[in-house]
């Protein structure tokens, strides 16, 4: 009983991190879902480079961040399956 309720409380981790994954990768080339409300702050983020590197922005940024966080939501839920 415990050994399904770890694969049904780790199931949602997966899911939803794939899909946040994908959501978040076509984001990098058509804005539609994960971007800011209002367009002058994309803007603003795309053109505001950060100290690390002058190729490297805000945007950039942002979307390395949310990557990261999605390999770890996917990684603790499949740790957790196996």
């Amino acid at each position: 009983m415990s050994q399904t309720l770890f694969i049904v409380g780790s199931v949602p981790f997966i899911v939803l991190g794939i899909v946040h994954g994908l959501y978040t990768w076509i984001e990098r080339t058509r804005p539609f879902r994960l971007t800011p409300h209002t367009p002058e702050v994309r803007d603003a983020m795309q053109s505001s480079t950060m100290v690390i590197h002058p190729i490297t922005n805000m945007w950039r940024g942002w979307l390395g961040f949310k990557f990261s966080h999605i390999l770890g939501a996917v990684v603790f839920g499949g740790l957790y399956v196996v």
